[in-house]
């Protein structure tokens, strides 16, 4: 997710953008710390539809596209491609959602969250450690193969213990 060249978020259930990756923050010409103190229903990317619908439409599903038109920057507007897939760790639901600039119009190549599974793989595959942080109560819930490493742990043991 971290390597892109789409603009990738994490979304909890009330609409938060728990995580983005850098080409999300070049596209919006924001910091992390600006990024995570909006909603991304803040991002004018849904005009004719609230955070909740889209929100429902996912969890029903498991996945959803969405064809909008985008105000976020001068240098990008027109129409979009979001793909969004749903999913659970342990109690927490959150969205993953990429965004795609369609240039000219074009549908582009398939999208890189083409199946549930291929999210796995990004998250298991990344170079970089990636620890997932329950927004709520500040409890690590998930972490990838590299950041068990660099901590020093199981998955076993980081389930029991984190």
């Amino acid at each position: 997710m971290t390597a892109s060249p789409d603009a990738v978020y994490c979304i909890d259930r009330l609409g938060r953008i728990v995580y983005a990756n850098d080409e999300a923050f070049r596209q919006l010409g924001r910091t992390a710390e600006e990024v995570s103190s909006i909603l991304f229903c803040d991002l004018d990317l849904l005009p004719c539809r609230s955070w909740a619908q889209v929100w429902n439409e996912i969890s029903a599903s498991g996945a959803a596209s969405f064809d909008c038109k985008s105000g976020i920057s001068p240098q990008l507007h027109g129409p979009v491609r979001l793909t969004a897939h749903h999913f659970r760790i342990r109690e927490q639901e959150y969205a993953i959602v990429l965004v795609r600039y369609r240039m000219g119009g074009d549908q582009g190549p398939a999208s890189l969250l083409d199946t549930p599974d291929t999210l796995r793989a990004i998250f298991e595959g990344a170079e970089t450690g990636i620890l997932i942080i329950d927004p709520q109560n500040h409890r690590s819930i998930d972490a990838n193969s590299v950041a068990l490493r660099l901590i020093g742990t199981s998955r076993r043991y980081f389930s029991i213990c984190w």
